[in-house]
């Protein structure tokens, strides 16, 4: 019984520590509206300007900056360096306050540091899934548009304005922002397709492209390509349906089939117990 107790006891501080953790994590990186962008001052940037000269990688810097740049934030590499020293310092720091034992806090240190780094590529996935999401409704969108007779920059700005705030109107935006730059409807396009990892939307930037050299008609080239988006969206909630199958599995024997087993045996285990 001793080791029983001890065991969730462990269980549950170190649920404790993880709730601790993730309102100091929360704390630290929301932005606090009406002071500007923290994101490129302040002390996380200050530490950061330091590190990024001495003590960082060129490689790991790069990387950064490409998880930056997919994930659509306006944040400095500067800002990510210095937190994560700064959340790596606060966990082990906690941790050899409580406990005292070094390989743990170390563990924790280098957990904290992976923390910003791993917060990043969350985002790139969260924005690769919300494109993926959005782009069928929004080629459907443009293909009655353009085939009404509008043009397609008209019906870009129309899309813009009418839509909902999302990844892939922001994505829009900044296209259109590039043609009133200057830029022709293929720089833009290819310009469009670098700044996400996206596959899918990278296809349908591919496709336009070729429908403009070789003289496609634009309607045709945007209803082929909403009609494939679509199918796939609905191949991958499929897939995802199946899947949830699998995965409900661990519940049901570790938490449910338990709870079972004791209301329905358990009475009689008492009995017998009594009678022996």
């Amino acid at each position: 019984m001793g080791i029983f107790f001890k065991f969730f006891g462990i269980l549950f501080a170190g649920l404790a520590i993880g709730r601790v953790v993730f309102l100091f994590y929360k704390l630290l990186t929301d932005k606090k509206p009406g002071r500007g962008n923290k994101y490129n001052s302040g002390i996380y940037y200050q530490l950061g300007t330091l590190l990024i000269g001495k003590l960082v990688k060129e490689k790991e810097i790069a990387q950064l900056r490409e998880l930056i740049r997919l994930s659509g934030r306006d944040i400095s590499v500067e800002y990510i360096l210095g937190k994560r020293v700064v959340l790596a310092l606060i966990l082990f720091c906690a941790w050899m306050f409580m406990t005292k034992k070094l390989f743990f806090g170390i563990i924790l240190g280098i957990g904290g540091y992976m923390l910003p780094y791993l917060d990043l590529k969350l985002m790139v996935q969260k924005r690769r899934d919300a494109i993926f999401l959005q782009l069928p409704d929004v080629l459907d969108m443009l293909t009655i548009l353009v085939e009404s007779g509008m043009d397609f920059a008209m019906a870009i700005d129309r899309i813009i304005k009418r839509f909902q705030r999302g990844v892939m109107i922001e994505e829009l935006d900044k296209f259109q922002q590039d043609l009133l730059l200057g830029k022709s409807r293929i720089e833009s396009l290819r310009a469009l397709s670098r700044r996400n990892d996206s596959p899918d939307l990278s296809e349908v930037c591919t496709n336009l492209i070729q429908s403009q050299i070789m003289g496609s008609e634009l309607g045709e080239t945007l209803r082929r390509q909403a009609e494939i988006m679509r199918n796939r969206r609905f191949m991958r909630a499929e897939e995802k349906a199946q899947a949830s199958t699998v995965k409900i599995i661990f519940p049901i024997v570790f938490f449910i089939m338990p709870a079972l087993f004791i209301l329905v045996f358990g009475p009689a285990i008492l009995q017998l117990a009594q009678l022996m």
